[in-house]
């Protein structure tokens, strides 16, 4: 990659308007992410960002760099990309505030034109074009569909639900883009707050989340069965015109006010924020958390990993809650507790950054794929090795006395586990028929391999490494089509069943697949969901053992009892244990005990069991 020696050019050198606003917007310090970051190893065993590129001196290397030949075709795209900014923003003056569309707003464009500046660095002989050209392409189209959309929506359906613009912040989310370069545009506006714009078939949010018409917000009012286990609601506005199954708008979860710092480094030149709650918060939190756990794992929501999962709060709330924010999967065949992404096994292998954290790690999923490396007469440009640190998470709860996670908490949240799930198995033909309904109107995500798996070969493109002699898995025809226009696969189907579809990006319409191989071959819709198959009082028994497994080195006791919520812990083993609840309502204690696979249910009345 390439090398810049520390000393500026004496003179800048002759640069295009649009990209010499680039090295403006450096030297002025208001280009952060525009380029790669300087970055340095930790410690800690992870990468971090030393600074960004911002002053005169650091302008002068960007100048510098961008007259070379090298990122000629670069600089190219970035002129286009201007001319079209301007072109747009004059368009749409009612619904944008000025500056907002501009190509030096790192918000907008900051991850597009770091990677292509990254491609071109990275590339070994002929300029990466057809990487840009993707790049570009697919980042232009989608902005002019989402301006589109935001227009007629500002005169109807946002307007319904009190929004109105111009608004004032844009901010494209930089992790992976589908069917065509989608991704989730944070929208701020002069009235109404800010909402997320989903481009997507899939409606697991509208279905199971929204505050009126969806399951969620249909059991919240149904009555308790052994005490309140109410779920998360959120406003959506389902798109507007013929596009309505194309996209919706939802209400953007904000930070919640109880913010702070859980952990901070040994030299102190790291600190990690999250939600930081006193204990009586904390476990009223982690009891509607396990409401909101036994709902998944009921309902088969999947792929609740973090960043699909939030903990935050909705606009005026004061409390924080767990907002399952990307629910594309559900109606999945879940045999485990682990398999919705909330939690992990025992040993946290695979993917230790699920929905409810257990550790306050400093690594992230994610992060830039390459930075500059300080070294003696300059900087070098070099892909990253090591996981990136994260400065703040919202998967992470700790409480005032630096407990992470439910553990010291079991109690409430097994509670709210079990309150959900005896109102499901209560009113199992009512809450079946609602899923039905949802299913009926529904459509599900279908997951054919990890993305992980799609993220090393969209690396592998954009850095112009050569691909593997022997490749691990097969792609089909779709999803190679599909990873050309650096998208990661995106596959769905009806929520009542039916075949396999994709998205053409060039025409809107929906296509159906081939045969597509899948590492597992469960796939949603369940059965056994649709028909209330799992709404028994025994299957929560699964979810228990694999709750505590998941932290089980974190528990600050083996056994203990919780009085006030009625709940009994004994666990000697991640397989081995037993949870009991008091149902007063029901005059039983049901005691749940499993050794391995085999769980057991012994209910008794709760007066002899006295």
């Amino acid at each position: 990659m390439l090398t810049f020696p520390w000393s500026t050019p004496d003179r800048m050198p002759p640069l295009p308007d649009h990209t010499r606003r680039l090295v403006e917007a450096v030297s002025t310090g208001r280009g952060g992410g525009l380029f790669p970051p300087v970055i340095r190893t930790c410690p800690e065993g992870v990468e971090a960002d030393a600074r960004e590129l911002a002053g005169p001196r650091d302008a002068g290397l960007v100048a510098a760099a961008l007259a070379r030949p090298r990122l000629a075709p670069l600089v190219a795209r970035i002129e286009g990309l201007g001319a079209w900014c301007e072109a747009a923003a004059a368009r749409c003056t009612g619904a944008l505030a000025p500056r907002v569309l501009a190509v030096d707003n790192p918000r907008l464009f900051g991850a597009l034109i770091c990677a292509g500046f990254i491609a071109c660095a990275a590339a070994r002989d002929a300029p990466p074009d057809a990487v840009l050209d993707a790049m570009f392409e697919s980042v232009q189209r989608t902005l002019a569909r989402f301006l589109r959309r935001l227009t007629r929506d500002l005169g109807g359906a946002l307007a319904a639900a009190g929004v109105r613009g111009p608004v004032r912040d844009l901010w494209v989310a930089p992790d992976e883009s589908h069917n065509g370069g989608e991704r989730v545009i944070r929208a701020a506006f002069r009235a109404g707050g800010a909402w997320a714009y989903k481009p997507r078939p899939a409606t697991g949010e509208r279905m199971l989340l929204a505050d009126t018409g969806s399951l969620f917000a249909a059991l919240n009012a149904l009555p308790s069965a052994s005490g309140d286990a109410s779920l998360p609601t959120l406003r959506v506005v389902p798109g507007g015109g013929r596009e309505r199954g194309a996209y919706s708008w939802q209400e953007w979860i904000e930070r919640p006010r109880q913010w702070g710092t859980i952990r901070t480094s040994a030299r102190g030149d790291l600190a990690l924020a999250a939600c930081r709650l006193p204990p009586r918060h904390a476990a009223r939190f982690w009891q509607r958390a396990g409401a909101l756990t036994a709902a998944c794992f009921a309902f088969g929501a999947s792929d609740l990993h973090t960043g699909n999962l939030v903990v935050g709060r909705r606009r005026a709330a004061r409390e924080p809650l767990a907002y399952p924010v990307d629910l594309e999967v559900w109606l999945f065949p879940v045999e485990r507790l682990i398999e919705t992404g909330l939690v992990n096994d025992e040993r946290d292998r695979g993917n230790h950054h699920v929905g409810f954290e257990r550790a306050a790690r400093w690594c992230t999923v994610g992060g830039p794929i390459a930075g500059f490396a300080q070294r003696p007469g300059g900087l070098r440009l070099r892909r990253r090795t090591v996981a990136w640190v994260r400065r703040e998470t919202s998967s992470v709860v700790a409480d005032t006395r630096g407990r992470v996670g439910f553990a010291a908490y079991a109690g409430a949240y097994l509670r709210g586990m079990f309150d959900l799930w005896t109102k499901l198995v209560c009113e199992r033909e009512r809450v079946t028929a609602l899923v039905r309904r949802a299913a009926r109107r529904g459509v599900v995500r279908v997951l054919i391999r990890p993305t992980a798996a799609y993220a090393r070969e969209l690396d592998r493109r954009v850095l112009g490494a050569p691909r593997p002699r022997s490749p691990r898995t097969r792609l089909s025809r779709e999803e190679r089509a599909q990873l050309g226009r650096l998208d990661v696969p995106y596959f769905f189907r009806r929520a009542a069943g039916g075949p396999l579809r994709w998205i053409d990006p060039a025409t809107g319409a929906h296509r159906s697949a081939g045969r597509q191989p899948a590492a597992d071959p469960r796939q949603p819709p369940s059965g056994a969901i649709l028909t209330g198959e799992r709404l028994s009082l025994l299957e929560l028994g699964v979810a228990l053992r694999d709750a505590l497994a998941y932290v089980f080195a974190d528990l600050p006791r083996r056994r203990w009892h919780d009085r006030r919520r009625g709940v009994r812990i004994a666990v000697d083993a991640p397989g081995r244990g037993s949870v009991a609840f008091d149902w007063p309502e029901a005059d039983r204690r049901l005691t749940y005990a499993w050794r391995g696979a085999t769980i057991t249910l012994d209910i008794a009345a709760l007066g002899a069991a006295r």
